[in-house]
């Protein structure tokens, strides 16, 4: 009988104990914080970079589309575009790729990548603490380690988050902070020459805009003479393909925001969305990803509306 209660102890402090592990394993809403992947997300980063022969400055987009479920595994899809101010060298979210996912027991940030011998390569922990290290493509000769260098709080948009650090470095080294309940919040490369930073402007995040998510390429101010009047002038050239410009005058400083529409109405380009002092400005749009029609674009300002017609014509 005592050997019968024994064993019955014994194998139910083991199962008690394992359960606990698995418990403990389970997915972390808190931890998955770090890196928010829903459909419908969206990141904005304004980066440099530069190299031997060029430089860049650009804005980057990173958007969750949709979902992918291969290899026994479900992926969320990101959308990325790439938007330059000036040069020709653009930079980028390293750790962002199309595929993405987070291991539901690990926690561990995943893209898909082909020729690890696994199908994935680990961006990094988001489980990890301080001076933790993880192998990015344990299954290969390649060695390169993730390493957590900091958890201490990081400021963005006016509020005090908790981050993550982590560096990587295998000749070129990188450099990543996740923001909690934001995601990427900052993200370096270098390599000899090479340099590239990028830092985030703005994001929506499960439905709520933090910073500032537009997109302004090219938007310059012509002159700081105070206008009598609001005007929008019509774009040129026109029809266009694939990238038009904007005139526009503000007789009054305060909120301007030029929005592009489609021929049904609906919105598909805010192209500013700021304020601005008086003054006359140009502003562009690159439509290269947009389908050959006829396009409407709406100036507001205060009280004044103004709307025109043009055509993509590729």
């Amino acid at each position: 009988m005592r050997k019968f209660l024994f064993i019955f102890t014994f194998t139910f402090a083991v199962c008690v104990f394992f359960q606990c592990i698995e418990a403990g394993s389970a997915w972390d809403v808190e931890t998955a914080k770090y890196f928010p992947l829903q459909v419908g997300n969206k990141w904005v980063y304004r980066g440099t970079s530069t190299g031997y022969t060029a430089f860049g400055r650009s804005y980057q987009t990173y958007t969750v589309t949709g979902v992918k479920d291969t290899l026994g595994r479900r992926y969320y899809e990101i959308e990325v575009r790439v938007f330059m101010i000036t040069g020709t060298l653009s930079s980028g979210v390293m750790q962002f790729d199309r595929f993405i996912r987070i291991d539901s027991s690990s926690m561990n940030l995943f893209k898909l990548q082909t020729y690890c011998s696994r199908n994935e390569w680990l961006i990094d922990s988001l489980r990890a603490g301080k001076n933790d290290s993880l192998k990015i493509c344990p299954f290969e000769f390649y060695t390169a380690n993730s390493v957590c260098t900091d958890t201490s709080n990081h400021n963005l948009f006016g509020t005090s988050y908790p981050s993550k650090r982590f560096s990587e470095f295998f000749g070129p080294g990188y450099n990543t902070v996740y923001v909690k309940g934001i995601g990427i919040a900052y993200s370096s490369y270098g390599y000899q020459m090479n340099q590239t930073h990028d830092t985030i402007r703005g994001c929506i995040i499960n439905g709520i805009i933090y910073g500032d998510t537009n997109v302004l390429v090219g938007i310059n101010q012509l002159s700081s003479e105070v206008p009598k009047l609001f005007s929008l002038s019509q774009n040129y050239p026109n029809p266009f393909n694939p990238v038009t410009h904007f005139g526009f005058q503000i007789a009054e400083s305060g909120l301007v925001k030029l929005t592009v529409y489609d021929a049904l109405g609906k919105e598909v380009e805010i192209l500013v969305n700021r304020q601005l002092q008086s003054g006359s400005y140009e502003a562009d749009w690159d439509a290269s990803t947009f389908p050959s029609g006829v396009y409407c674009y709406k100036l507001e300002s205060g009280s004044f509306t103004e709307t025109k017609k043009m055509v993509l014509l590729k």
